[in-house]
C-alpha cells in the first residue's frame, strides 16, 4: 500500500505540463492524467488521493473525464 500511495503522490505531484494533463472541478478536486505514461489521479482539494490508476482504456478514457466534466 505505501507504494501505492508514494506513486500516487509522486505523479500528483508532478508538474510536466509536457506530456500531463489536469483540470480542477467546482469543489477543488484536481484530475490529472499522463499521455506518456497513461497515469490517471484524482487529488481532493486537501491533499487526500481519491483515486490513482492506469486506466485501460488510456488517452480515451481521460477523454470522457474532460467530456464528462465540460472540458
Amino acid at each position: 500500500m505505501l507504494e501505492y500511495e508514494g506513486m500516487a503522490i509522486d505523479f500528483a505531484n508532478d508538474v510536466n505540463n509536457v506530456t500531463h494533463d489536469s483540470f480542477v472541478d467546482e469543489h477543488g478536486t484536481t484530475y490529472k492524467y499522463s499521455y506518456e505514461t497513461g497515469e490517471f489521479v484524482i487529488v481532493e482539494e486537501n491533499g487526500t488521493v481519491i483515486t490513482y490508476f492506469i486506466p485501460a482504456g488510456g488517452d480515451s478514457y481521460w477523454e470522457e473525464v474532460l467530456e464528462r466534466h465540460g472540458r
